[in-house]
Parts: structure tokens; sequence; C-alpha cells
């Protein structure tokens, strides 16, 4: 279900472009947490549909991030160790192995108290702590320069099956770009 606050922001954002007018798209990326990609689309559809939500010549765009963005980050099988300098690492590593698996398919460890979605932050932390990268949700730093993300379009390359919810946010990338090569 849509918490209060994010449907605060949704319906502000859908003001916000209406009210502008020259907007082509609204890209809503968000986490799935502990549904499904389909369900949490759905979920955001009938919230727009119940509350009579209108957006003015602008497409919305869901990105469900399943579980969320740190899922993603999971994937860069370069970053990942095979043999984990610290015992956090290595414990999670024995639990799931994200550079063979599909982070997206991971669930927590059973005796992991929190979310899924929190499993998947400490591991991503976890991960790149081993290689003495940090990583703050409010600092991503690394996982946003080139070379991360030219590692995870790697992946989803060599594995389209892998990480399909990113792929969709690079398919979309993927489109804006073309769009805009052909405008030219």
């Amino acid at each position: 279900m849509i918490q209060k606050n994010n449907s605060n922001h949704l319906v502000d954002s859908i003001k916000d472009i209406n009210d502008a007018g020259n907007f082509d798209y609204l890209v809503l990326a968000i986490d799935t947490d502990d549904v499904t990609a389909e369900e949490k689309e759905c979920e955001i559809n009938e919230f727009i549909h119940c509350n009579s939500i209108k957006l003015k010549n602008c497409e919305l765009i869901i990105i469900p991030q399943t579980v969320c963005m740190e899922t993603w980050f999971l994937g860069n099988k370069t970053i990942y160790s095979r043999n984990p300098k610290n015992k956090s690492c290595s414990k999670y590593a024995k639990h799931y192995d994200v550079s063979k698996n599909d982070p997206e398919l991971m669930l927590m460890d059973k005796n992991h108290s929190g979310t899924n979605a929190n499993y998947h932050f400490s591991y991503l932390k976890s991960m790149l702590s081993n290689k003495n990268i940090r990583y703050a949700k409010n600092r991503p730093r690394e996982v946003g320069k080139p070379y991360y993300i030219e590692n995870l379009k790697r992946r989803l390359m060599e594995n389209p099956s892998s990480l399909k919810t990113l792929k969709k946010l690079f398919d979309f990338f993927e489109c804006i770009s073309n769009h805009i090569k052909n405008q030219k």
C-alpha cells in the first residue's frame, strides 16, 4: 500500500508537472519492498484512479525497484568477492551469491530481523565495504559512477533474465536517447 507521505509526494509531483506543462514524462521509481513489481504498479495505478489524478500532456512511467535500489546495485559482479575479507560479507555471500543469482529474487536470511529491503541494503554496504567503498543512501558515491553502471549493463546483456526492473529503467533511458537522436 502506498504510504501517506509517498502518496503526498506523488500528488504534489503530478500537480507540479501539470502546472509547469512542459514535461513529456514523470518517472516514478519506487521500491517494491515485499510485493512484486506488478503488484506495486497496480497499487500505484489504483491509487491514481481512485483519487481521480490526471496528468496533462505527460506520461507516467513507473519503474518498480525490486526490492529496492540497493538490490540493483548488488548486481555489479565486479564488486562481489568470492573470498570476502570480512565476516559480515562472508555471511551474506554464503546466504546468497548475487554474482550468480538474480539479486531481485533474494530473500533475507531467516535470522535477519528487519525487512527484505533492509537486508539488501546491509548486504550491499557489506559487499562494498569489503572493497573499501563506503555507501549511504544519501551519499551513494561509487554506485553512480560510469564504471559501476556499465558493469550493471554488462550483466543485463550477459543475463537478460536478471534484474528485470533495472532493465526496465535502462530500456526507458534508451528510448529517451533514441527519441532525442531522432529529433535532431
